[in-house]
């Protein structure tokens, strides 16, 4: 897993891409390498993962795993910024990882191609002495989605490897293709938006209605459990792949909240169905907060460790060593309670 940041830029098929050593002092650009590459996008028939900023495609024509999923982090200072997992398996089939991986946006839909895209892409290393800071992908695509046609254009990906202390590589650079003539998307999109198109819906997968001072009980009572289910959603992804601890300490959150919001207004519900969530969401939120108090002591005593003698750091690594065991196994038993179909 990594976490790919870029900037996204548009020209004509035959406009020169600018020369870049201006970027930075000391910069360099390497030897281009040229590619092509087939991907094949995979999503459910109401494309309700890439309705959420996600992506999940096969794609040959390079070395390294074929599967990659994409999820987002938000956006910084007009580049992409995105979780990247690879899945090295066979093609046809989508990995069972990759699969559980998208269960909050997949449900009980099927998941299956929705579109597919070939890019002649030439790769060219941006370094700083023998270090590479950055790549450059120069993309000619072509996209195919549905009965649509074809969708050609040309794109430029300026990927960040390794960030220079104190210097914004990807800022230098957006100026210098903005001097030329280029256009900087300022909200970065996907290949496979622009080949979609309008067939993304505007409206996100699940809408949080705006609680204005006249709102209605019935529309402030659904804007508050909305958002609460797009907050399960999505950090739903990073507590089954395990990125960060933050996501299943906002996930915990989330299932707590919820929880406590359907105590509070059960009246407005059906009794029945309020009883079955909250013992549900009880049930998981029991699972992620005992790996999350884990995670609270391990980096409380870690820190502490740190203050201790070579020979007392060595025994306080037997007790490191007790916690991580004692987190894998916590892990397991809330990866099982995501995986359950109901409260056992």
């Amino acid at each position: 897993m990594s976490i790919e940041r870029e900037l996204k830029v548009l020209a004509d098929a035959v406009t020169a891409v600018p020369d870049l050593c201006g970027a930075v002092d000391g910069l360099i650009v390497g030897e281009p390498v040229k590619l092509e590459l087939k991907a094949v996008y995979y999503d459910t028939p109401d494309l309700s993962m890439i309705r959420s900023g996600v992506t999940l495609r096969s794609r040959t024509g390079e070395p390294g795993p074929k599967w990659t999923l994409k999820l987002p982090t938000g956006s910084q200072n007009g580049g992409l910024s995105r979780h990247e997992i690879n899945f090295d398996a066979k093609l046809g089939k989508v990995p069972a990882a990759a699969l559980d991986a998208v269960t909050a946006y997949v449900r009980r839909s099927k998941l299956g191609p929705v579109a597919d895209i070939q890019t002649t892409r030439t790769t060219t290393n941006l370094l700083l002495g023998d270090v590479t800071v950055a790549t450059i992908c120069d993309d000619h695509v072509e996209g195919r989605f549905g009965g649509t046609g074809v969708s050609q254009f040309r794109e430029i990906e300026v990927e960040l490897i390794n960030p220079i202390p104190d210097v914004d590589l990807l800022k230098a650079i957006r100026a210098l293709f903005r001097e030329a003539g280029w256009k900087v998307e300022v909200r970065p999109r996907p290949k496979l938006n622009r080949v979609l198109g309008d067939a993304i819906s505007k409206h996100p997968l699940l809408p949080v209605s705006s609680v204005g001072r006249k709102a209605t009980a019935q529309v402030a009572l659904q804007a508050l459990i909305a958002k609460s289910v797009c907050e399960l959603i999505s950090f739903d992804a990073g507590t089954r792949l395990d990125l960060d601890i933050e996501d299943l300490h906002r996930f915990r959150v989330a299932a707590r909240r919820m929880r406590s919001d359907l105590r509070t207004f059960r009246g407005a519900f059906e009794r029945s169905w309020v009883d079955s969530l909250r013992a549900e969401l009880r049930w998981v939120g029991e699972r992620a907060g005992s790996v999350r108090d884990l995670d609270v002591l391990a980096d409380r005593l870690a820190k502490a460790v740190q203050m201790l003698d070579d020979t007392d750091a060595k025994a306080a690594e037997l007790l490191m060593s007790t916690l991580r065991e004692q987190r894998a196994a916590a892990r397991n038993e809330l990866l099982d309670a995501l995986k359950s179909p109901s409260v056992p």
